[in-house]
Formats: C-alpha cells, structure tokens, sequence
C-alpha cells in the first residue's frame, strides 16, 4: 500500500460527488501522482519557471506571490486543504508570473503534465472533472472579490472567518502576508 494511498481515496471521493469514476482512473491516479510531506516552507517553482507538475494540496497551505517594484512581498493567492494547484504557467507551459511556495507541515500529491495529458486521453471525463474544479475556483475568487469591498476591521474579520486555520499566531503566515494579500498597510 503506498503511503498517499488515504489522500487518492479523498481526492477520488471528491471526483466521484462530481460524477461516478472508473475504478481505472482511481488505478492511473495512484500510479501517475507522486506524494511529498513538506515539514519546512519550501518554493516549488520561482517567478520566470514553467510550472510543470500539477498539485492537489492534501493539508496545508500553499501560496503564490510576486514582488513589487519596490522590493515588496504581494501575496496573490492562498491555496488551502483538498485544492488543486494549476495555473496558467502550468496549463499553457509558459512562463510563471509567481512564485509558488508550500508551507511547512503540508502535504501535498503531484502529477508531471506529461502524465496529465495521458490522464485526458485514457479518461476523457477527467478534462470535464476539471472543468467543473475550475468552477470552485471562480466561487472562491468571487468571495475574496466580495470580501475586498470591505472597511478595514471587517475584512480583517472576513478573512479569518474564510481562512480559520490561519488564525493561529505564527501559525502559517506573517501579519505582513496576510496585509499584503489583503492589500492593506502593514501597521
């Protein structure tokens, strides 16, 4: 039994509540997905790279940022427990706009994009099932759109009530992180 096997049945339950799979992609999933346990932070590719591997976030945090012209942290998105992590660099193989880092203590599955495009042609309701994963997405950037309309203290609030796992003191991310995500100053 290999040591991800726990998180592909997750993973595989969470397709399934999208539409009813073949116990053969579940087979191809848990051949093609490598796992790996970050105990630290760590970049996974850096600004300029071509993202080659997609990612299903088991548990943990994940982020994207870039810097600004003045040298400043801009975090740009957090990826939380049971996402997906693709963007444009990995879909269309160009350059990364940011960088991706993991957070210490998390866990995360990933697939070369080589072994996605077999995955599309062995199972073409995979494409679907991704297409129905971007659709999460899109709702969870309309909140953080929502979210932003907010006055100071409330979005602070709103954030924290979106991301509870981050609450915790030094728990994952920097006061200042957190300020630049939510484009506030740092004070």
């Amino acid at each position: 039994m290999k040591n991800h096997q726990a998180v592909l049945l997750r993973l595989f339950k969470i397709l399934e509540a999208y539409k009813p799979q073949k116990k053969e992609l579940y087979e191809y999933l848990e051949e093609a997905y490598k796992a790996e346990y970050y105990p630290y932070d760590k970049i996974l590719y850096e600004q300029g790279e071509v993202i080659k591997d997609i990612f299903f976030l088991a548990s943990g945090t994940a982020v994207a940022y870039s810097y600004t012209d003045n040298g400043d942290k801009q975090l740009l998105h957090i990826y939380r427990e049971n996402e997906f992590i693709a963007g444009q660099s990995f879909t269309h193989q160009t350059q990364s706009l940011y960088h991706l880092m993991v957070c210490a203590d998390s866990f995360m599955l990933h697939m070369a994009s080589t072994q996605l495009k077999i995955l599309y042609e062995k199972f073409p309701v995979a494409e679907e099932l991704a297409r129905f994963r971007l659709s999460a997405t899109e709702a969870k950037e309309l909140r953080y759109k929502q979210m932003m309309i907010l006055p100071g203290i409330q979005l602070v609030e709103a954030f924290y009530n979106e991301y509870p796992e981050l609450l915790a003191p030094g728990k994952v991310l920097r006061d200042r992180d957190v300020a630049s995500y939510l484009l506030l100053a740092e004070g």
